[in-house]
Parts: C-alpha cells; structure tokens; sequence
C-alpha cells in the first residue's frame, strides 16, 4: 500500500507545495464526491505527484529516487524475483556505500526491504518514489 493521503497532503503543506486553506476547501470538495483528495489536490494546484512524494520523502529524511532518470542496475534486478519486484512495488536501484537503494512507494513495508536484504544477502537503504513511476520503472526493466 503506498504512502497513505493524509501523509502526502501533509508534507504537501509542509514543504508549502500547497496552502493550508486549498487543502482544506478540497477536503470538503471531497468528501461530498467521494473522490481522492490527492487527486484533486494535483488537479487543482497541477503538481506532479513526483512532487507530493518527493515532498514526503523529504519530510521523512528519505532520499526521492527519480525513476524517470534513472535506470536499475541490471545485476540487482537478476538477483531479486520478478513476482516480488511486482507484488511488493519494490525496484533495486543501485548499490553504493555496500547498500542497496530500494525505490519503493510504501515506506512503511519493512518486510519486503528485509526480504530484499536477505535475497541480495546486502543492506538496503531505502528511497521513495511515486507508485506510478515505480510502475512503469518495473515494466520495463521486465520487458
């Protein structure tokens, strides 16, 4: 599960990406459409959503890894199974200082950063990204 909304809108505000009063007008909007606040939020104000997470990386002292400029090691993604690659939205990226920097959407899901540990029989140090980039980032590097 990826970074959950009221985190994203959070360090939106904080890193004054966005005013507190649009995120609570939006709130509202919301609430009476049932529609995602995130989404409404990059509507309104036409912030990439690279942006809200790399706002949130910064918030949580994570490095933002930017998938549209970066390619995986290709070593590392040999050693990793696809099918977790995918299930768990997780992508090695690259080694450095004896870690691995593992993109993910979802902070939060320390299993699957052990899982990858344990796999690579290497430490990970891990690096936020937004789930759709991630996605397509593990398309082509399985295509």
């Amino acid at each position: 599960m990826p970074i959950r909304t009221e985190e994203l809108v959070k360090a939106a505000i904080t890193q004054r990406l966005v005013e507190t009063e649009v995120v609570d007008r939006l709130r509202v909007e919301c609430r009476r459409s049932r529609s995602d606040l995130v989404s409404a939020l990059l509507f309104q104000t036409r912030l990439p959503l690279s942006a809200v997470y790399r706002a949130a990386a910064s918030e949580r002292g994570l490095p933002y890894v930017d998938l549209a400029n970066v390619v995986p090691d290709t070593g590392l993604l040999k050693g990793m199974p696809e099918p977790l690659i995918r299930r768990r939205l997780i992508l090695p990226v690259s080694e450095g200082d004896g870690k691995v920097l593992v993109a993910t959407s979802d902070p939060d899901d320390h299993g699957a950063f052990e899982t990858v540990s344990r796999v690579l029989n290497r430490p990970t140090q891990l690096g936020l990204s937004d789930s759709k980039s991630l996605e397509g980032a593990i398309s082509r590097s399985f295509s």
